[in-house]
């Protein structure tokens, strides 16, 4: 009786720790599907920041062309009308300080490019950082799932164990029985002998 109590509690112990197990792996796997969601909404927005930054730098390398361009146009200008007379120099000066106006211009949309380039790259970085962190993750559910596997061998082995011993006490048992039913025929052979 005993052994068969003890057997319960092992086979109620051990389910317990399966079933805490599984609730392990369900949560672990959760976070996982969670983070991949994360990460691949992740990528979707940085994969469209980066098509518009790259329509961006397209249109502002065109403009840039374009400016350029007309600054040389402009220098050209320039140089034939030095050769003019003095009379002109006046709309020189006004010329020279468009073009001074249009290369800050210029250079102010050469440095936006720049910061936008950087920005790009820092995202690129947060990518590389959320793919490392799920990599992180798979090896670590790899591992959990391998220990779980391992436990759960482990349990099934217990489990085999737990039954060859539960056999054993019923075999046990009734042969006990077998036997304590034999002794309970001698004493009443032997009390209906000594009656006579």
């Amino acid at each position: 009786m005993a052994a068969k109590v003890n057997t319960n509690a092992l086979l109620t112990e051990t389910c317990d720790k399966t079933r805490q197990k599984e609730k392990e792996i369900i949560s672990t796997k959760a976070a996982l599907a969670e983070l991949k969601e994360k990460i691949a909404e992740k990528m979707s927005k940085l994969e469209k920041d980066e098509e518009g930054y790259d329509k961006e730098n397209t249109e502002m390398k065109k403009f840039l062309e374009s400016q350029e361009a007309k600054i040389s146009q402009k220098k050209h200008e320039f140089e034939n009308l030095n050769v003019k007379s003095s009379d002109l120099q006046h709309l020189i000066s006004l010329k020279s300080t468009a073009v001074l106006d249009e290369e800050i211009a210029l250079e102010n949309l050469r440095e936006e490019s720049k910061q936008l380039e950087k920005s790009l790259e820092f995202r690129k970085i947060d990518m590389l950082a959320l793919l490392e962190q799920k990599i992180q993750l798979e090896s670590e559910l790899l591992h959990l799932q391998s220990k779980i596997a391992q436990e759960k061998e482990h349990f099934n082995k217990e489990l085999v164990k737990t039954k060859e011993d539960l056999c054993d006490a019923k075999y046990l048992n009734k042969k006990l029985k077998s036997e304590n039913e034999a002794l309970h025929q001698k004493y009443e052979q032997v009390l209906e002998e000594q009656q006579l």
